[in-house]
């Protein structure tokens, strides 16, 4: 699972461990609200997944969203 700023990253992962990939869809609002959801749902195995997200600058940006993929996972 990935978001757009880190889908290069985590398809050389996926292809590496031979595994599917989704991408993260992140919608930003107005009201500096989020909403995230995954473009290929259906792939993923919620016992196991993988993120792979940035933690760098804007790091509160970053972080809430990463927030958000786990909680999506649950």
């Amino acid at each position: 699972v990935a978001p757009e700023q880190s889908f290069v990253q985590a398809q050389k992962i996926a292809n590496y461990l031979q595994l599917p990939i989704s991408k993260v869809v992140t919608t930003h609002f107005a009201d500096s609200e989020i909403a995230v959801a995954f473009e290929n749902e259906n792939q993923i195995n919620v016992g196991h997944a993988i993120v792979v997200c940035p933690t760098s600058r804007p790091v509160n940006d970053n972080l809430i969203e990463l927030l958000f993929i786990i909680r999506q996972l649950k």
